[in-house]
């Protein structure tokens, strides 16, 4: 479970012993269990590509609307702002698609020679539409876009934050050792935890651009 990191990595990470002292093998009747760290990865993972608008460690399929705005750059086209900038080559067999609405269907264009795809900022241009007058919710863009190679950084911080959830959880285990003073470091290190979260939230965080 988890694109960014797995439930065994977050276990190994915290050294958390079973019975014997081995590290635990994270399974259906464990402590924690494969369902209490499936829940914690997936909420964590789902909170930091919400917040970053990204995806990391897959890639997510997004399907928008968008106008054809009454703009052109020449040799491209009616250049089209996708809301995500990391987005995979274009194709059909992958199940993207560019529809332009004709009045009574979505015509699928992927497979002509009338748009182009602006690698690496998540543009896309359409040809071929210049002087139409119907333009108000006009295309119709199904895409993948995100991250399959994570950054050593996020993979850190996503792994401490689901650490420091499992942590929240399991204050009465006393398997998950953190010496005599173990009140006062477990404060410390899930509040630095935290701080090293919200800063990588911030720097990978996409801007997202509004069409008007």
């Amino acid at each position: 479970m988890g694109n960014i990191v797995t439930n065994q990595e977050v276990v190994n990470f915290l050294r958390v012993p079973d019975d014997t002292g081995a590290i635990v093998t994270v399974g259906a009747s464990t402590d924690p269990s494969t369902a209490t760290m499936d829940a914690i990865v997936e909420g964590v993972e789902g909170d930091f590509n919400e917040r970053t608008h990204h995806s990391w460690g897959a890639l997510s399929t997004a399907i928008e609307t968008h106008d054809l705005i009454n703009e052109y750059e020449w040799g491209r086209g009616i250049p089209i702002h996708l809301t995500h900038r990391d987005v995979a080559t274009f194709s059909s067999g992958a199940g993207d698609k560019i529809e332009i609405w004709d009045g009574e269907n979505w015509d699928d264009i992927i497979g002509t020679s009338n748009w182009k795809q602006l690698e690496g900022l998540g543009k896309v241009f359409i040809q071929g539409q210049v002087f139409s007058l119907f333009r108000e919710d006009r295309l119709r863009i199904t895409y993948r876009y995100g991250t399959v190679a994570v950054p050593a950084g996020i993979k850190l911080v996503v792994l401490q934050k689901c650490a420091s959830k499992l942590i929240e959880t399991s204050l009465a285990m006393s398997n998950i050792q953190f010496g005599q003073d173990r009140g006062l470091r477990i404060a410390e290190l899930l509040d630095k935890w935290d701080k090293e979260y919200e800063e990588k939230v911030i720097q990978w965080a996409d801007v997202v651009r509004i069409e008007y």
